[in-house]
C-alpha cells in the first residue's frame, strides 16, 4: 500500500506571502476534490481547516475561479460547502451542477447560506427529500441578496466639487 502525503507536503508550505497562499489554497482545493483527503478524516479536517482560514487571503475572482473550473466534476460535500459562501451569483454554475448523494444533500442544507439554498430550489434534478427539505427552510431562503453599492465613475468629481464648496 502506497502512503499518498500530498496534502501534507502542501500543508508544511511556509505562507510567507500572498502569492504562496494563493497557490497553497489552489493546490489543497484541486487534492481535495481529487479525493486525496478521503482516507484520513483528520488529514481532510487539516485541508478544510487550512482552505476556509486562507479563504479571506485569497482574491475572490481565485476562489471562483477554482469552483466554476470544479463544474460537473463530483467533489466532496465539504467542499460544497466551502464555495457556497461565495456570492451566489459568482458560484451559481457550480452549485447548479454540483452532484451529491441524497444523504449530502440533506447533511449540508443547514450549513449553506440562505441564498444558496434558495439557488437550489430552482434545481428539479434534486430528489424529492431534497427538495422538501429546501422548502422547510422557509420564505426566508426566497430573500434577494441585498444590493451592493454601484461604483459610480463620477462619486469623486462630487466629492471634490462638496469640499470646494464646504472651503468658500
Amino acid at each position: 500500500m502506497r502512503f499518498d502525503d500530498m496534502i501534507d507536503t502542501v500543508l508544511a508550505q511556509p505562507l510567507n506571502g500572498g502569492s504562496i497562499r494563493v497557490t497553497v489554497y489552489r493546490q489543497l482545493v484541486d487534492l481535495i476534490a481529487q479525493g486525496r483527503a478521503d482516507h484520513d478524516d483528520r488529514l481532510a479536517g487539516r485541508a478544510y481547516a487550512a482552505i476556509d482560514a486562507m479563504r479571506e487571503e485569497v482574491p475572490a475572482d481565485v476562489r471562483v475561479g477554482m469552483a466554476n473550473a470544479l463544474t460537473g466534476f463530483p467533489v466532496p460535500a465539504r467542499l460544497v460547502v466551502h464555495f457556497a459562501r461565495e456570492k451566489v451569483r459568482d458560484v451559481a454554475r457550480f452549485l447548479s451542477a454540483a452532484v451529491l448523494a441524497e444523504s449530502e444533500w440533506l447533511e449540508i442544507l443547514p450549513s449553506l447560506p440562505p441564498q444558496s439554498r434558495s439557488l437550489l430550489r430552482s434545481r428539479r434534478n434534486l430528489s424529492e427529500r431534497v427538495s422538501l427539505a429546501l422548502e422547510a427552510f422557509g420564505p426566508s431562503d426566497l430573500a434577494l441578496a441585498p444590493p451592493e453599492e454601484p461604483e459610480l465613475p463620477w462619486a469623486e468629481d462630487i466629492a471634490l466639487a462638496e469640499s470646494i464648496t464646504a472651503a468658500d
